[in-house]
């Protein structure tokens, strides 16, 4: 942000960094704030939106969030937090195949809801939720139900929504666009790599991804803010990223998520395909060795590189540390905690008993797998299972 040449440069480079990400989401450059994690993103998004309520609708005495059980836990801690400060959350449950059912959310929104987070594909069992239905329900109940908003406040930096709707006349505007609640926020962490996530596709409002899912830098995510959607911030100071994300940009990492973004966009369908190839041939080979695996999640709807596998009468972790030995890396959950020896909270949530859910590990499969090593994990698995 210096004004020398050297500044420039670096002001330069996050600037093309935002419009290449803002240009393959089909979005506006204004509507992309990085973060230093997806877990940042995520409180950003469901934190931003609650501090801005208590400004903007003060007839919401008790906002209501709505989410599911088998969230990132980046978004399940951040909601038991905001529980312990007044604001409901709704927490749906998911069938066995690992998807909500969206006439449940339906079901759970009212007048004091404002915001739906649901993730677009989970981390763990890789099932993929149908955000665009339920965008609609959103969407159909908040242009039902109309909340007027007062004048936004006034104050200093932190105290004020600074992403407003932008044109027009902003004093006859609504500050959240049509002036109604509930948004829509998904976590796209996942799912960047292998499915379109565009935001007009998704019908989200609000957006999460991660540069290291995509085989960028670790430490950098960004979070889509759509235009007339008003937040405030949870890191204050000097008011970078459109004073949504105060401190000094992290300019390498950023121009490296631009980039992975990029390449990501042109292997995107390709790649799904062999990977996708790749994993079924996987469970097959697997499973007519070995009839009494089962699947955790719908394989059908389902990112191509995840497969979680139920392994009867087996402990997890004690076969991950074998798989482990025999060259072959997997993980009981999310790789975030796999430090920490529970069983995947998602298969339990799913509706599974804790045996499942502690004999359950999962196999990602990536840009790197090959044939070979696919074959080389079959051979590793069913000599421990013998």
């Amino acid at each position: 942000h210096a004004l020398h040449r050297f500044g420039q440069e670096a002001s330069r480079a996050v600037f093309g960094a935002r419009r290449k990400i803002a240009a393959a989401f089909g979005v506006d450059y204004r509507e992309i704030i990085f973060t230093g994690s997806a877990t940042e993103a995520n409180n950003l998004a469901i934190r931003g939106i609650t501090k801005s309520i208590k400004y903007q609708v003060s007839s919401i005495k008790r906002p209501r969030i709505i989410t599911t059980t088998i969230e990132h836990e980046s978004v399940l801690e951040t909601c038991r937090n905001l529980e312990k400060d007044g604001v409901e959350v709704v927490y749906i449950p998911v069938g066995k195949d690992g998807i909500v059912d969206p006439r449940k959310i339906k079901a759970a929104l009212n007048e004091r809801t404002i915001l739906v987070c649901i993730m677009h594909a989970n981390n763990e069992v890789g099932t993929i939720q149908p955000i665009f239905e339920i965008s609609q329900i959103v969407r159909n109940f908040r242009n039902s139900k109309y909340i007027s908003h007062p004048d936004p406040p006034v104050g200093g930096e932190g105290s004020r929504p600074v992403r407003q709707a932008q044109g027009g006349d902003s004093s006859a505007m609504p500050q959240n666009d049509t002036g109604i609640y509930p948004l829509l926020h998904t976590d796209a962490a996942q799912s960047f790599q292998y499915l379109d996530c565009r935001p007009e596709v998704l019908g989200v409002d609000l957006m999460t991804v991660s540069a290291h899912k995509i085989y960028g830098p670790k430490g950098i995510g960004a979070l889509y803010v759509r235009k007339g959607v008003t937040l405030l911030p949870i890191i204050t100071g000097s008011g970078q990223e459109f004073g949504l994300r105060s401190g000094t940009d992290n300019v390498p990492y950023i121009v490296g998520f631009a980039k992975a973004v990029e390449i990501a966009n042109k292997m995107r369908k390709k790649e799904a395909i062999r990977v996708g190839k790749l994993r079924d041939y996987f469970w097959r080979q697997l499973k007519k060795a070995v009839p009494k695996l089962r699947v955790n999640g719908s394989l059908k709807s389902r990112l191509p590189n995840n497969i979680n596998i139920y392994f009867p009468g087996e402990n997890a972790h004690d076969f991950q540390i074998k798989l482990d030995l025999a060259g072959v890396a997997v993980s009981p959950g999310a790789a975030c905690r796999s430090a920490v020896s529970k069983a995947s909270y998602v298969v339990a949530e799913m509706g599974f008993p804790v045996e499942r859910a502690s004999g359950s590990l999962r196999f990602s499969l990536g840009r790197q797998t090959t044939k070979a090593d696919i074959d080389w994990a079959i051979k590793s698995i069913l000599k421990i299972v013998a």
